[in-house]
């Protein structure tokens, strides 16, 4: 057997390797979604905070599939790893939630998800989920991602994204955001929206879809965060 524990993760942002007698599976911290409806708009208008907003919101973004949301970094991205993905978070058809920078450092180890209210006016739709380190010079570092494609609509309940799992820490003064998206191109094929795969629809065949993602009252959507002790 292996000298130390038998997991061993690397920390981004920390440079070490941690140690886990078992995989790490802490008890899931909410960050909850909130907005101005601007999120799709004014990178300062979603925002995350841990407790439940006392008021319903809801933003809109269109995802044209012949201008698709492109895909940067990650596991499956051209260019793999961590890239700084400020300019993706600019664009329309992204909605970004940010988190006030922190009041102290913030150390991640294990599973990550999002569980987010979404409709959409077409059959299908795809719902991305990037998880990023934002710094306070405005550079913004991926940390990991989930996509997962919906057909038949949403039926009121939330839409879980499992992220791949990861291990990182957030310097104090940092803040995190998760950005939301219709599209990763060319990591995953475009949904054509039609409820047909991607593979069986013709070009001309795919629709220009409009995403309402809700939040707050009824529709309570978070993020669940694997947050562990330093």
């Amino acid at each position: 057997p292996p000298e130390g524990a038998p997991v061993q993760l690397y920390e981004m942002g920390g440079d070490r390797w941690r140690g886990f007698d078992t995989w790490p599976e802490p008890q899931p911290m909410p960050w909850h979604l909130a907005s101005d409806g601007l999120a799709a708009t004014d990178i300062e208008s979603g925002r995350l905070e841990t407790s439940p907003p006392a008021a319903a919101g809801e933003d809109r973004f269109v995802f044209d599939p012949f201008r698709p949301t492109p895909a940067e970094g990650g596991h499956t991205g051209p260019t793999a790893g961590a890239v700084d993905r400020a300019a993706i978070d600019q664009r329309a058809d992204v909605a970004t939630f940010t988190t006030p920078p922190l009041r102290a450092d913030l150390h991640l180890a294990g599973d990550v998800a999002a569980e987010i209210f979404a409709e959409s006016d077409r059959p299908s739709f795809d719902l991305c989920a990037v998880l990023s380190d934002v710094e306070p010079d405005g550079r913004v570092w991926n940390l990991t991602q989930g996509i997962v494609r919906v057909d038949g609509g949403s039926a009121g309940q939330p839409i879980r994204v499992d992220m791949r799992a990861t291990c990182a820490v957030l310097r104090a003064g940092h803040r995190l955001r998760l950005s939301l998206s219709a599209g990763a191109f060319p990591a995953y094929s475009v949904n054509p929206g039609t409820g047909a795969r991607a593979g069986q629809a013709a070009v001309h065949e795919q629709c220009v879809t409009t995403l309402r993602i809700r939040h707050g009252g009824e529709a309570p959507s978070r993020l669940l965060l694997p947050a562990v002790p330093a």
